[in-house]
């Protein structure tokens, strides 16, 4: 951690740009005032918009807004200078994420941190998070259903969801559902440990 010299009687620049006196941040109560700032720096963010897309640029710039915001009211004064300057230093973990920041703007300069890099030993690399959070939701309806309709087995209340899931036209990776396809789900993620069903 670096550490960083902070007047005691100037003020400080927020992330929403404006000048606000480090007396009246301190008599805030911290957390209130975090808060605050980071809903005005996502707000101005935001200018608003409804949605915001998914690119590397909005999400570099989200989390820089809420790292910036919480930043002030997590250093830690390790020394005052002769001058009554305090120097402060930053949260570990605001370090980190800061360092995730530079991380993911190198990735448009052609640097990739070894924390990004995909973890193609993985088993289950061919899906993406989203695919997984959908498989997850799939295995808990199939529960949901058992518990409801009072099945007696998972491929039970399987065989009935994949029915109704057909009469609605509903797909999966272009297929139709069946019984298999949620017992296939439920015995991949088994095998993986990361099943509950």
């Amino acid at each position: 951690m670096t550490p960083s010299k902070v007047s005691s009687d100037k003020c400080t620049r927020t992330s929403k740009g404006s000048d606000v006196g480090l007396g009246r941040a301190l008599k805030m109560p911290l957390d209130a005032y975090a808060m605050n700032e980071v809903r005005a720096g996502l707000d101005k963010f935001a200018a608003g918009r409804d949605v915001v897309p998914l690119t590397r640029e909005n999400l570099v710039t989200a989390i820089r807004v809420m790292s910036e915001a919480i930043k002030s009211v997590n250093q830690r004064v390790i020394d005052t200078t002769s001058t009554g300057q305090f120097v402060v230093v930053n949260h570990p973990v605001i370090e980190m994420i800061d360092q995730g920041i530079d991380a993911l703007a190198d990735l448009d300069r052609g640097k990739t941190h070894s924390a990004l890099k995909a973890a193609s030993h993985q088993p289950n690399r061919a899906l993406t998070t989203a695919q997984r959070k959908r498989d997850e939701t799939l295995l808990a309806t199939v529960v949901i259903v058992r518990n409801k309709y009072g099945f007696r087995t998972f491929r039970q209340a399987a065989t009935f969801l994949a029915g109704r899931m057909r009469q609605r036209g509903h797909m999966r990776n272009g297929n139709r559902y069946t019984a298999m396809t949620f017992v296939q789900l439920r015995d991949y993620y088994v095998k993986l440990n990361k099943s509950r069903y």
